[in-house]
């Protein structure tokens, strides 16, 4: 029985560069759809090495907090600061303001290593908003310091007061948080990501393998089937998950256990690791790997801004990755090396250093978020433009309310008194809610509104986002029906979705119906409302043109760079609209369920327009209306409302022509 070695080993350092490797590959998209689990395996490394580091000080010549953070400090600030020095200028002449702001935003929370939570706060990390964030990627840099900011003392609390119960401690740790991961990864998948308490048992699996005295393994043929295995593992992973992959949770314990293999197998050596892990050109990579980590992700981050958000051509991604590759070596020699030498860099040097440097990119920070992305670098009608990338929406506490669904307290919308009307529908709905609120009181509706995002007003359909089902919303959708059944002066139901995107592959969401049972899930699931509202009016609102870029964001740019704005052909939307129409086209007819087509108020023989006459969008995103676009569809929305549910003739009224429309400019 005996502690793993102390000496360096080569295979560790062979294990970080197939980690590197993988993330590097994922983010530059050449073949390897898995590998964020690289990340899983940098967790695990750290987790040993660095518990292992605190383990043997406090049991020989005694821990000191000074030496250790000290040692912290010079392995990951002076690499950190350069590249966020680099992204800072980069940044500066590259993004739009309210990008700018963002960036100042990221690059203090990575600076206090609580990145992971601010970028929780922004979206996805899987999401295409994700893609454009230079410093994404310090997520898992925020996660390991949080950790290792609270595991020496108590590490040490626990070897005084419980020194046999210190494996233990780390088993529960990580037995509690990988049960945690496992079970809300089904609920919270975007918590799950990012928070530390669900990722830190991938950090204390490898602080157990540290702590626990395992047996030795006599045999080499064991030791290279366990090495063999390991690493076969991780690479399974890289290769055959993707962001539809329930992750992290028990999905990741692939990686981690690979990685843990790999340690263990390696503590006596073996010919598998020797051969694979030991060798130069994989000790190289692995020895820039945190470099390399810290340098690839702006490199393609700021490509994708520069490409306006789509698709990176392939040959400018593999020399991004070589660029990458190079910086990282000149990093890890010029930066790296010299400051985690004494001689080089004194320990007060280090201190003045860190002190002075943290202050200068603090305050860098603060300037960019309290100018507001520093608006002066560009003309008004660029700062115009970016401005109405904001989401500026109607009554937000309308959307994703907590708490039990009820008509009697939903938002109102339209004319006064009991509503009458139930609006139900997502986030596409809730951008709608000035113009029906308008339309309503024209038409003398009275009605209610409840919607959540990302979720279609479906019976018996589960929707999932990229792998990520959203629980909620079958829940939801049950709820508004008990709602529904509750209150009999409701006679009319107006929904309205993304439901183009809801049945489109290509955006990430996948609608499968609960039951299990075969059938087109959009088809099943529409049947199936018209049933359960039998005796109630339906009405079917469309969706609204959407775009494969953000409207007021690709404006701006064209305004920067003095471009024309492209046209939005007709036929693309009309296609995209298809199969949603045909659906509810065949379940309208007399008996009371109707369809809005929202297409035809904004296009006009071969092409859509997304903004008014004077060059203003009508959406915030690549589809949300904001709410210019919701006060320009009012009349006719009013108009066609007045149609579908049969009240009176139709006023007339020259704001609500559609031949409006052929005036509208891109």
């Amino acid at each position: 029985m005996s502690y793993p070695s102390t000496d360096y080993r080569r295979d560790i350092d062979g294990l970080r560069a197939v980690a590197v490797l993988l993330v590097v590959l994922y983010h530059f998209e050449l073949g390897v759809s898995g590998g964020f689990v690289g990340v899983d395996v940098f967790f695990v490394i750290s987790g040993y090495l660095i518990t292992g580091i605190i383990h043997r000080q406090a049991g020989a010549s005694g821990f000191s907090f000074l030496d250790f953070y000290e040692r912290r400090a010079r392995r990951i600030l002076p690499a950190l600061i350069v590249v966020l020095t680099a992204c800072k200028v980069t940044a500066m002449a590259m993004l739009l303001p309210s990008d700018l702001e963002r960036f100042g935003a990221s690059l203090g929370a990575t600076l206090f290593f609580v990145s992971n939570f601010y970028f929780w706060s922004q979206g996805s990390y899987f999401g295409p908003a994700s893609d454009l964030a230079p410093l994404l990627h310090t997520w898992s840099l925020s996660v390991e310091e949080q950790f290792y900011l609270a595991m020496p003392p108590l590490y040490l609390l626990l070897q005084r007061f419980a020194p046999n119960r210190v494996p233990h401690a780390f088993a529960l740790v990580t037995l509690l948080s990988l049960a945690g991961a496992s079970y809300f990864v089904l609920y919270r998948a975007h918590e799950v990501f990012y928070w530390t308490p669900f990722r830190v048992w991938e950090i204390a699996l490898g602080g157990w393998l540290a702590v626990t005295r395992l047996p030795d393994v006599a045999s080499a043929a064991v030791r290279n089937v366990a090495a063999a295995l390991g690493i076969g593992v991780i690479l399974v992973a890289g290769v055959l998950f993707d962001s539809t992959t329930r992750f992290p949770g028990y999905s990741a314990l692939l990686p981690c256990m690979g990685a843990t293999l790999v340690i263990w197998a390696g503590v006596r050596g073996n010919a598998v690791s020797k051969a694979l892990l030991a060798n130069r050109p994989m000790v190289v990579v692995g020895l820039i790997s945190y470099s390399l980590y810290l340098w690839h992700w702006p490199l393609i981050a700021f490509a994708r801004h520069h490409y306006l958000g789509g698709s990176v051509p392939l040959s400018v991604r593999i020399m991004l990755a070589t660029v990458a590759v190079l910086l990282s070596v000149l990093s890890w020699r010029y930066v790296e090396t010299p400051f985690r030498s004494r001689d080089s860099v004194s320990r007060y040097g280090m201190i003045a250093w860190g002190i002075g440097s943290g202050v200068v990119v603090s305050c860098l920070a603060a300037a960019l978020v309290l100018t507001q992305g520093v608006p002066s670098r560009y003309s008004d009608q660029v700062v115009a433009l970016d401005r109405e990338r904001a989401r500026v929406s109607h009554r937000d506490e309308c959307l994703n309310r907590r708490g039990e669904i009820s008509v009697e307290t939903a938002c109102h919308v339209g004319a006064e008194g009991p509503a009458t009307v139930l609006v139900w529908g997502d986030s596409y709905a809730h951008a709608m809610m000035p113009a029906l609120d308008v339309a309503f009181r024209e038409l003398g509706l009275s009605g209610a509104f409840v919607g959540r995002s990302g979720c279609p007003p479906l019976l018996g359909v589960s929707v999932s986002l990229r792998g990520r089902a959203n629980w909620k919303c079958v829940a939801f959708n049950k709820d508004v029906m008990a709602a529904l059944s509750s209150v009999d002066r409701i006679d009319t139901v107006v929904v309205a979705a993304a439901w183009n995107q809801y049945v489109d592959p290509k955006t990430g969401y996948i609608l499968s119906l609960e039951s299990g049972a075969k059938g087109d899930p959009l088809e099943v699931s529409a049947a199936s409302l018209k049933q359960a509202l039998a005796g109630t009016r339906v009405v079917v609102i469309e969706q609204v043109p959407v775009y494969p870029w953000g409207v007021p964001y690709r404006m701006a740019i064209a305004a920067m760079k003095g471009d024309a704005m492209p046209i939005s052909p007709y036929s693309v939307h009309r296609e995209a609209s298809r199969k949603p129409r045909a659906v509810f086209s065949a379940l309208a007819g007399d008996d009371g369920f109707g369809v809005v087509s929202p297409e035809s108020w904004f296009c006009v023989e071969t092409r859509c327009n997304y903004a008014d006459e004077h060059g203003r969008p009508y959406y915030f995103d690549h589809g949300h209306l904001n709410r210019r676009g919701a006060a320009f569809i009012a009349p006719w929305l009013t108009r066609d409302l007045r149609v579908a549910l049969d009240i009176g003739p139709e006023a007339a009224s020259t704001e609500a022509n559609p031949s409006r429309a052929a005036n509208h400019r891109d």
